[in-house]
């Protein structure tokens, strides 16, 4: 080893703490920074020489201390980093896949163009493209247990309205690894057709649900406005509450202190046929016989006469007109 190769650390504004027994023996130098409280103290490897100096040979304590600790794999952090990495991975696939497809139906015109696609925040590919008009495209890998190239095709699902119940076109599956223009050539020779047919029924069913509800809506408040006692079920969701099909009533009413307060002369429940043009069932329970008789006089089509026979005057008699002369001209 070449002393001269090897120059004595510089002496800034650190202390230096040195040991050493003899020329030529081994030491160690802590350089301790105390400018910097959060500096992990350094190390330094040498050999003393015959001035008392100190001959440099390693320095890495320091650079072992600052390299980043390897986390083992079975932990639960490298898992979910594992995890992540393949989310992003995936994600950025997805992104991809719903851009290039996108751009190929944009440029073919489909639906007069207008496409733009959304990736789903999952660990598998999940793409939807989006059309103004309302309809959607979902491609989805959903056989990725599969080997070979059965594992690597996305399933392309037509979209519909949530109001909507009936027939559906079937799927088809493209390759992950194909070309945009092909994965468009298939779902607009095989997907569309059926697709477009479908998706007319259920936007004219959609239309017919959302009118039945708005009339729903609407006699569900006349109804409360006649009768304040009304209420939903307790399972009704609260976004379904307005446009309810059953609602119910009871005669009294608890307050906070304990005490009652009438609210309807009787109980009962109603509910509401689809498009509230009538109540398919009204059930009415704790009826007085009054509140009875008055009920079933509106039910009957044929109202009962009522009341007493009062007699009225009449025209006086007249003799019967003599018969008209007849005239014969000759």
């Amino acid at each position: 080893m070449n002393p001269a190769e090897y120059p004595p650390p510089p002496r800034d504004d650190a202390q230096l703490h040195t040991r050493r027994d003899a020329p030529g023996a081994a030491c160690e130098l802590f350089l301790d920074d105390t400018v910097d409280q959060h500096t992990a103290p350094v190390r330094v490897r040498g050999l003393a020489d015959a001035q008392g100096g100190l001959l440099v040979t390693a320095l890495a304590e320091q650079q072992q201390a600052e390299a980043p600790e390897t986390v083992p794999d079975w932990t639960p952090q490298a898992r979910a980093e594992r995890l992540e990495v393949k989310r992003r991975e995936t994600h950025e696939l997805a992104d991809r896949i719903g851009r290039a497809l996108a751009a190929e139906l944009n440029d073919r015109r489909v639906e007069g163009g207008g496409w733009r696609h959304r990736v789903a925040p999952v660990y598998f590919v999940s793409v939807a493209l989006e059309h103004p008009s309302g309809m959607s495209l979902s491609l989805v890998h959903e056989g990725g247990y599969r080997k070979g190239a059965a594992g690597r095709r996305l399933t392309v699902r037509g979209g519909y309205p949530t109001e909507y119940c009936g027939w559906r076109a079937e799927p088809v599956t493209v390759g992950i690894d194909t070309s945009a223009a092909s994965k468009a050539r298939h779902i607009v020779r095989c997907l569309l057709p059926d697709y477009q047919q479908t998706f007319g029924t259920a936007r004219a069913m959609q239309q017919r649900v959302q009118q039945e509800t708005r009339n729903r809506r609407a006699l569900n408040r006349r109804m409360r406005e006649v009768l304040p006692a009304l209420r939903a079920f307790a399972y009704e969701q609260p976004h379904d509450i307005d446009a309810r099909k059953q609602s119910n009533w009871i005669t009294v009413q608890q307050r906070p202190d304990g005490s009652t307060a009438p609210r309807a002369r009787c109980s009962g429940s109603v509910r509401l046929t689809d498009d509230a043009s009538a109540a398919d069932v009204l059930k009415l329970t704790n009826v007085p016989a009054g509140l009875l008789l008055e009920i079933l006089a509106l039910v009957n089509a044929q109202p009962v006469l009522e009341g007493r026979v009062l007699p009225r005057e009449i025209a006086p008699h007249r003799p019967e007109l003599p018969a008209a002369p007849r005239v014969v001209h000759v």
